[in-house]
C-alpha cells in the first residue's frame, strides 16, 4: 500500500486544480488568516492551485520524478522530504514574504522534492544527477535575478510566479537529503555494530 501513497498524492495535486473557488479561498497560504489562527492554511495552501493548468504543470512534474528518481526510495523517505520541503516553504513565505498576499501552489514544494531526487540519484548516475542539478541551481540563480520575468507564465497559470518559494524548496531539498544520507549511513553502522557484536556473543 505505501507504494502507491506518492500516487495517490500526486492525483490529489492534479484533482486540487478542479476545486471551486470558494473553497480555495478557505485553504489558500494567507498570512493575515494564518495569524489569526487559521493555520492548516499553512499546508493546504500548497496543495490548492490558481486552475487546473496550474495543478497539471506541478502533478505531472511531480509524477515525472516519483518515477523516474524515486519509485525505489521508501515510504519513510518520501514523507520526510514531503513534510520537510512544505515546512520549509510555509515557514520562508510567513517569515521573509509576508507581503505574498495569497500563494497557491505546490511548486516550491516541488523544486524541493526536484532537488531532493537528483541528489538522491547521485549512487545510481552521478553525471545525470550533475548535469540536472546543476541546470536547476541555475534556474534558482536566474529567478533571482533583478531583471527575472516572474510574469512569463502568467497567460498560462494567471498569476506570477513565486520565485521565493523555489528558493525555499530548493535549499530545504538539500538539507533534507543530506540529513537524509547521514540518518541511513548511521542506521546502517549501528546495524552492522549490532550484527557484529551479536555474531561475538
Amino acid at each position: 500500500m505505501g507504494r502507491f501513497i506518492p500516487w495517490i498524492f500526486i492525483a490529489l495535486v492534479l484533482a486540487s486544480g478542479l476545486l471551486p473557488e470558494s473553497v480555495c479561498a478557505l485553504l489558500d497560504f494567507n498570512p493575515e488568516k494564518i495569524k489569526q489562527g487559521e493555520y492548516w492554511r499553512l499546508l493546504t495552501g500548497q496543495w490548492v492551485h490558481f486552475g487546473f493548468n496550474h495543478s497539471l504543470m506541478n502533478a505531472a512534474g511531480l509524477a515525472i520524478v516519483q518515477y523516474s528518481f524515486l519509485d525505489e526510495l521508501p515510504l519513510r523517505g518520501w514523507l520526510w522530504v514531503q513534510g520537510a520541503v512544505l515546512s520549509a516553504v510555509a515557514f520562508g513565505l510567513m517569515v521573509f514574504n509576508p507581503e505574498i498576499g495569497v500563494y497557491r501552489g505546490y511548486s516550491g514544494a516541488f523544486i524541493g522534492v526536484l532537488c531532493f531526487a537528483l541528489l538522491h540519484f547521485w549512487q545510481r548516475a552521478p553525471w545525470v544527477a550533475l548535469i540536472f542539478f546543476g541546470g536547476l541551481s541555475i534556474k534558482i540563480f536566474l529567478e533571482h535575478l533583478p531583471n527575472y520575468d516572474i510574469h512569463y507564465l502568467q497567460p498560462l497559470i494567471g498569476v506570477a510566479v513565486a520565485v521565493d518559494a523555489h528558493l525555499y524548496g530548493y535549499i530545504m531539498g538539500i538539507l533534507a537529503q543530506v540529513s537524509y544520507w547521514l540518518w541511513r549511513t548511521f542506521y546502517k553502522k549501528s546495524a552492522a555494530t549490532e550484527q557484529q557484536l551479536g555474531g561475538d556473543v
